[in-house]
């Protein structure tokens, strides 16, 4: 075998593996290089995926067995040897002390009043505010420790500060004595919470650099299949939270004299929308409206956001973006009260942005017996998308988001968002939308979708309200039942509210 290509690669906040995976060993002192080559192929197997599905109609198993043939399955031997080599892991100085003060700082802190709080996703910024302006000399040197947890608490790693397991966010003064002194109750549990926190979120607002070279016997095909890398590359991202920034590639260079010599230079000036543009047309995708079965490359945009702003600050206006909250908020003119959040939010096709996608329901238990119909399907305690399979409720069915976002720094206060559209309806089947005042549910695919007009919207959920004492349904349902229609609409509306709050927050889209 021969190497074939190598294209040198930097990882924008990079949170290695899944739900408990560790960016960094406490143990031994030491960060995990978070570029592996099964990630890398992965993301080539499923670009590989899309770009062969051009009619949309393939299914995962027809397309599996065709991405097979050229990378590999149980059956049969890849094609192509991927390998990733280190070129440059950020070093954190004293990153094992640094946790330690946290965790001393935090055990030892008398919060005055009230302020009973615990060290989790509701509060962490309260009380990172607080540690500064109340022991600001003693949290100078772990200062960029908690600028880490502030940068994830106000982004989709805010799902890490959910207590798990062995660790537990207790309520921080119950960790105190008398005097202040730390007490032995609970502190194992808040230690262990704090360590496996942090050690997640080593890599956050960090860069981590690498190698990947592919090594193969080139023939009339490897033009093509070097060149489905290269667009996954440019366009995705790995790790946890990769959907919304986090784990962002960004190419730097390619060698290669089987990729053509305008798209290498184009990854240099960073011209990444004209570099994707070329390998589009090359590999020979014909752009197709509508949407299609499966995720196809012909049922596929992209766009572009410039924005003034700090990576750490991009994330965040990513974060902004997806949230239905902050939809609600962005239609009525960002006028934050509680009346606006209660707004009936099930004809907002948040579920686009991928499962699993629901909460706890924080309605008063009276108000939920009140809700709760004879022929409801699902747990009270549960609100937003959930799935029905054979008649029962399943919350592990996953689904990637139709709509991804990753950034590329270009300055220290500068950078692109890469925003990504497949046109894509296959969803569970039974998905419904779970309410407080619809606790039976109502079946996704049969809900309206409203065109995107911000002014309009505002009257449309306020008619919806507004006839919630008639008809009991804080909901408005469809009057075609054309499924695929209602997939574009969806996807559709979900494109232009973020792109729409994107440009809100002081992007400029180019292209």
């Amino acid at each position: 075998m021969e190497k074939l290509a190598e294209f040198e690669i930097a990882v924008y906040s990079p949170i290695v593996g899944g739900y408990n995976a560790l960016s960094y060993s406490y143990e031994l002192n030491q960060a995990e290089f978070p570029i592996r080559p099964t990630e890398i192929k992965a993301l080539w197997r499923w670009w590989y995926r899309v770009m062969l599905n051009a009619d949309g109609t393939k299914t995962y198993e027809e397309l599996d067995g065709e991405v097979g043939k050229v990378l590999g399955s149980t059956a049969m031997t890849s094609k192509y040897i991927v390998q990733v080599i280190p070129k440059e892991i950020p070093k954190i100085t004293n990153f094992n002390n640094k946790v330690d003060k946290i965790i001393q700082i935090l055990m030892t802190t008398s919060f005055h009043g009230d302020f009973k709080k615990k060290f989790d996703i509701a509060n962490v910024n309260k009380i990172i505010d607080y540690l500064f302006r109340n022991r600001g000399k003693d949290v100078e040197e772990v200062k960029d420790l908690l600028i880490k947890a502030k940068i994830a608490s106000s982004t989709r790693l805010s799902l890490l500060f959910r207590s798990r397991g062995n660790d537990e966010s207790v309520n921080i003064p119950l960790l105190q004595g008398k005097g202040g002194k730390p007490r032995n109750e609970n502190q194992t549990k808040f230690r262990n919470y704090i360590t496996r926190l942090f050690s997640q979120l080593y890599y956050v607002n960090e860069f981590a650099k690498g190698v990947v070279r592919v090594y193969g016997n080139a023939d009339e095909r490897t033009k093509r299949d070097l060149n489905v890398l290269l667009l996954a590359l440019i366009l995705d991202s790995i790790g946890s939270g990769s959907s919304r920034g986090f784990g962002s590639i960004i190419v730097e260079d390619v060698k290669s004299n089987l990729i053509s010599s305008n798209i290498i230079e184009l990854i240099k000036k960073r011209m990444y929308k004209e570099a994707v543009d070329r390998i589009i047309s090359e590999l020979g995708v014909k752009s197709q409206q509508g949407v299609s079965r499966t995720p196809s490359l012909s049922y596929f945009t992209y766009r572009v956001f410039v924005c003034s702003q700090d990576p750490s600050t991009t994330l965040k206006t990513i974060f902004r973006a997806v949230t239905k909250s902050n939809w609600k908020l962005h239609i009525y003119n960002n006028q934050r009260s509680a009346d606006v959040l209660k707004k009936p939010g099930a004809n907002l096709p948040s579920f686009v942005l991928g499962l699993p996608r629901f909460g706890s329901d924080k309605t008063s238990e009276l108000q939920k017996e009140e809700a709760l119909v004879a022929s409801s399907k699902f747990e009270s305690g549960k609100t937003g998308y959930l799935a029905l399979v054979k008649g029962k409720l399943d919350e592990k069915i996953r689904r990637k988001s139709t709509i991804s976002f990753k950034v590329i720094p270009l300055t220290q206060n500068s950078t692109l968002i890469l925003m990504k559209v497949f046109y894509s309806m296959d969803f569970p089947k039974d998905l419904y939308h779970v309410g407080k005042r619809h606790r039976e549910g109502v079946r996704v695919e049969k809900l309206d979708v409203p065109p995107y007009d911000r002014s309009k919207l505002r009257e449309y959920l306020d008619n919806i309200e507004q006839n919630f004492g008639r008809d009991k349904k804080l909901y408005k349902m469809a009057t075609s039942t054309d499924v695929k229609q209602f997939y574009q609409k969806a996807i559709n509306f979900v494109e232009k509210i973020t792109s729409d709050i994107i440009r809100d927050s002081g992007c400029k889209e180019v292209g």
